[in-house]
């Protein structure tokens, strides 16, 4: 009789626990709808827009299967240790550039030319005429402002500084790209300080894109691994590196999709588990991914690279790194 009882207490409890956690989940849901489109996230950067710059520095990775495999947990790729053979376990590094200012056009071009030829994407526009006064010429008895084609010398230094310009346009343009993608870290920066509570910084890859027949949209990275962001104020630079937490894999997105087999992607997610393939990994992760679409669909492809997708029924998971900030969940 007293089993029986605390059988019946036991059983309550668990219904209870039970009933307390699919609340908590569907409040969760309710908080943090599952993104399907990663521009749905608050802050993105993709990878592909980096300029190739000395200022930028991406890491290589290596993977833990390679760790497993050979027993060694310290191996370390090409490019993961500093000048000093020191190990560096940065994702990325964006430190700011020195920007050259544009070629000074001549004295005498200066009065016809409007602003914006300063910009590195700014364009070279030329008044045709320009009040002064002292300048004034009289033609048929009416007194006219000078015009730019009353000094056939000026076409030609005008022609010469924008070629000296335009040189500089070329050279100088990947700086100034850095420098827009330093200063978007700047502005993020102050941000996950201000809802560091709320927001957390991810860099994802293994794009999903995909039109299931009876659902929504997908265009969002399934690998996904948590990272920080450092600044150091002496050089300056920032420095993204990720944290203790493993690779985790986009779960939710598929639990929206009708038909998925859950067994198997929950196999999928075991391995991850065991191997912990990075998002940034080279062709472990590939297989990774390959594995993982043809799990969604007998169709499914795999892209080393995002090109244009002809056809949207068919999924396809392509290799495009971006970063991005979502809302911390309860990870249900």
């Amino acid at each position: 009789m007293k089993q029986d009882i605390n059988n019946t207490v036991r059983d309550q409890a668990h219904s209870k626990s039970i009933q307390i956690f699919r609340y908590l989940q569907a409040l969760n849901q309710l908080r943090n709808p599952t993104k399907r489109d990663i521009q749905e996230q608050a802050w993105t950067m993709w990878f592909h827009d980096l300029p190739n710059h000395p200022c930028i520095r991406r890491s290589a990775i290596a993977s833990r299967a390679n760790e497993i495999d050979d027993g060694s947990d310290n191996q370390l790729l090409e490019g993961q240790k500093d000048d000093k053979g020191v190990a560096d376990d940065f994702i990325l590094k964006v430190r700011r550039p020195t920007l050259l200012e544009p070629p000074e056009p001549p004295r005498e071009l200066l009065p016809w030319l409007q602003n914006g030829w300063q910009r590195i994407d700014g364009q070279v526009v030329v008044t045709s005429t320009y009040a002064n006064v002292e300048n004034r010429s009289t033609v048929n008895g009416q007194t006219r402002p000078p015009s730019f084609e009353d000094d056939p010398r000026l076409k030609q230094v005008l022609e010469n500084w924008m070629a000296m310009r335009a040189k500089w346009v070329e050279d100088e343009k990947p700086a100034y790209l850095t420098m827009s993608i330093f200063e978007k870290l700047y502005a993020l920066q102050a941000q996950i300080e201000r809802e560091s509570e709320r927001l957390e910084l991810i860099v994802g890859d293994g794009l999903l894109s995909w039109q299931p027949k009876d659902g929504n949209p997908i265009n969002h990275p399934v690998l996904l691994l948590r990272l920080e962001l450092h600044f150091n104020p002496e050089i300056p630079e920032f420095i993204l590196v990720q944290t203790d937490r493993p690779p985790e894999l986009y779960t939710a997105l598929f639990q929206s999709i009708p038909g998925v087999n859950a067994s198997a992607l929950s196999g999928c997610r075991n391995d991850l588990d065991l191997y912990g393939w990075h998002p940034l990994g080279g062709e472990e992760t590939s297989t990774f991914f390959k594995r993982l679409v043809t799990l969604l669909s007998p169709y499914g492809e795999f892209a080393a690279e995002n090109t244009l997708q002809k056809n949207k029924d068919v999924p396809r998971i392509s290799r495009d790194p971006v970063l991005f900030l979502r809302n911390r969940t309860l990870r249900f």
